[in-house]
């Protein structure tokens, strides 16, 4: 189907949506720990790893807009800081709350460091594009590595049904919540 510009855009499914911000937390995580396990220069994933932790963020974003708001979508929206300023008060705070726990500690060891959420995102706003983009210089900071988890623990207490969602291609290859060992493909 072929979209006019005028048109509003179709509703989005949140079930599906997050399915689909699910499998790339999924890789995001899978991805992170080869990295760490792997030392060899050659084989460096922190490029890719961040920009699908940034897009991650922005997919469960547009996953709590779209529950919050009947599946309505944000469309064309990318930056991160204004995906967050479009979610509700509640979900915001909840976030920030949670945010706050998880950089306490940070806060003595690095007393010099913006550690507020609205900063980082702001920082941050442009992460998914500039890391796809990182050969040509416009690399911007990622300094929301723990938000990806933040914004599904949130999506979860605020849409328990998410809860429900089956995986993604489940008659295929389930794809298990993040923390789970994936099953072996089946060959064909």
């Amino acid at each position: 189907m072929v979209r006019k510009k005028k048109d509003s855009p179709p509703p989005v499914n949140p079930m599906l949506a997050f399915q689909v911000a699910t499998s790339y937390h999924q890789a995001v995580e899978r991805l992170g720990l080869w990295s760490i396990d792997n030392q060899d220069p050659a084989k460096d994933t922190s490029i890719p790893h961040l920009m699908l932790k940034a897009f991650t963020c922005e997919l469960y974003m547009k996953v709590a807009y779209a529950a919050e708001n009947n599946g309505a979508t944000l469309d064309n929206e990318h930056e991160l800081n204004v995906l967050f300023s479009r979610l509700s008060s509640p979900f915001r705070d909840a976030v920030r709350t949670e945010w706050s726990k998880t950089v306490e500690p940070l806060r003595k060891q690095l007393p010099d460091a913006r550690l507020e959420l609205y900063a980082n995102l702001k920082t941050s706003r442009r992460a998914f594009e500039d890391f796809r983009y990182f050969y040509e210089g416009t690399a911007s900071d990622f300094l929301l590595a723990s938000l990806p988890d933040l914004l599904r623990q949130t999506l979860l207490h605020f849409h328990p049904t998410l809860r429900n969602a089956p995986p993604l291609f489940s008659e295929w290859l389930p794809v298990p919540p993040p923390g789970q060992e994936p099953p072996h493909a089946p060959h064909p």
